[in-house]
């Protein structure tokens, strides 16, 4: 990211509320994790945040934020809807076929809480709790970052207003 644009990142980030005060140690801990990001992928994010947040968003927060725009990464909600969804409509030596048309993150969760028919067994509750746990392992890892660093060209729109924000930004 140029540092023009994460001064404008900075100005957008310090305007909105927190319950952490903004400063020059919280704007390095910002710039350490976000120092390669493209500036359109933030740009994209930024505008993200000044129509959707109402306080201002951690590292983590913004990095989510990225992954489903550029990655398609489905949210917590939606992966949980999803396998419920397949639970519900096949017995367990079935749900692999349906769960290959939708986003591979699906079965990659499914496989880290145990398999689909351990998930079958389960109460909702845990089902939940379980899906939950296993998703912020799978957003967490590394791979996911190629993401934001080099985005994938097939986000023509999102590159291109992602763009036009990160100049607009930092004039």
């Amino acid at each position: 990211m140029k540092k023009e644009t994460f001064a404008g990142v900075c100005s957008i980030l310090s305007s909105l509320p927190s319950n952490v005060k903004w400063d020059e140690g919280i704007a390095q801990i910002y710039l350490t994790i976000m120092r390669d990001w493209d500036d359109r992928v933030v740009g994209e994010i930024m505008r993200h945040v000044l129509l959707k947040c109402e306080f201002r968003p951690t590292i983590a927060e913004l990095r989510n934020i990225g992954l489903r725009i550029f990655a398609d990464v489905p949210t917590v909600q939606q992966v949980n809807q999803h396998i419920t969804d397949l639970c519900i409509r096949y017995i367990a030596e079935n749900r692999v076929k349906p769960a290959d048309d939708i986003h591979p993150c699906i079965n990659v969760i499914v496989k880290m809480a145990g398999g689909w028919r351990r998930i079958g067994m389960m109460d909702s509750d845990t089902t939940k709790a379980v899906i939950k746990e296993c998703y912020g392992e799978y957003i967490a890892t590394e791979a996911n970052d190629a993401f934001l660093i080099t985005p994938p060209d097939t986000k023509k729109h999102e590159l291109t207003t992602g763009d036009a924000i990160a100049r607009a930004i930092t004039e």
